[in-house]
């Protein structure tokens, strides 16, 4: 993502959101966090008193009701690997959530697989 997508990128979403953000220093396209993350690594922050998630809370804003074929038991894998800081909408995929542990198996059972902390 080049600086001007980011700029843009970050121009749609809140000032709270938007302040917290960065591109990987790597290169891989990813838009860090550096906000609060959860016990479980996830990006969160507190908007009208309620906690979210931040990847959900984007998604959202910038695609659309986090719904597949109709359904709205899914999740959102994050395509980037293990980075779940990361907010690139590019890098999110909306699966049923039994997709999703498939994958996390699969990734955790690959060899030298290991899930990147955020940076």
């Amino acid at each position: 993502m080049s600086d001007e997508e980011f700029a843009e990128y970050r121009s749609k979403l809140t000032r709270t959101v938007r302040t917290k953000l960065e591109l990987c220093p790597k290169g891989c396209g990813c838009v860090l966090w550096t906000g609060a993350l959860d016990s479980s690594d996830y990006a969160s922050f507190k908007m009208k008193g309620v906690v979210r998630i931040v990847h959900r809370y984007v998604y959202e804003k910038l695609v659309g009701p986090i719904v597949l074929d109709g359904v709205d038991d899914v999740t959102i894998d994050h395509l980037c690997k293990g980075h779940r800081n990361c907010l690139n909408i590019n890098h999110m995929e909306l699966v049923s959530r039994s997709e999703n542990s498939i994958r996390a198996n699969v990734r955790r059972n690959q060899e030298g697989y290991r899930r990147n902390k955020p940076l």
